[in-house]
């Protein structure tokens, strides 16, 4: 509501992402002698990217986009959201167990995405970041005990009435259930 009545802060933030995105998309990673990685805090960039990208969101290379910016600080991505076509949905591209391909940007040239994964600074954190966090936090979910063990009883309930609704078919046709899906996670 503040942003549409107040046509001096709605510059700002406007010139704020258009400088963050010409700094990203120039060569050098800079515009107004300003670095992007000075206008976004990288943590959250990378950390955002790097869960979309581990649960194959599909929906983040299209829609479902979130970042905010405090005034006088770096503009921050997150929180994640919206993982309906993520995680092995039948609505997605199969090849989501591609490592050697990007799952939020789909490789294509014009994605929100392309210009961190076409920067060697930005790769670099996100290797950065696996190795240093998110590789134990996956091993820790998979593992007997798990998140994923933890909370299997508590979301069949709610998976088996979602299966009533809208009963999902494998490639194949035949149908998918809970436990089929789970073992696939």
């Amino acid at each position: 509501e503040f942003l549409n009545t107040n046509e001096e802060m709605l510059n700002v933030c406007s010139n704020r992402l258009v400088n963050y995105w010409a700094a990203l998309a120039s060569p050098d990673g800079y515009t107004n002698g300003v670095h992007w990685s000075e206008l976004a805090d990288t943590d959250s960039m990378a950390t955002y990217f790097l869960t979309l990208e581990l649960f194959g969101n599909d929906d983040a290379e299209k829609k479902s986009r979130y970042f905010y910016w405090d005034v006088g600080g770096p503009i921050r991505f997150g929180p994640v959201w919206d993982f309906d076509w993520g995680v092995g949905n039948t609505l997605v591209d199969k090849n989501i167990g591609n490592p050697r391909s990007w799952r939020a940007h789909n490789n294509n040239p014009r994605s929100f995405y392309r210009e961190w994964t076409d920067d060697p600074w930005f790769c670099t954190r996100l290797r950065t970041l696996y190795w240093s966090r998110a590789r134990d936090v996956l091993a820790r979910m998979v593992s007997a005990g798990g998140e994923i063990e933890r909370y299997h009883d508590y979301l069949a309930e709610a998976a088996a009435a979602d299966e009533v609704k809208w009963p999902i078919k494998a490639d194949s046709g035949a149908a998918r259930t809970y436990e089929t899906d789970v073992t696939n996670l």
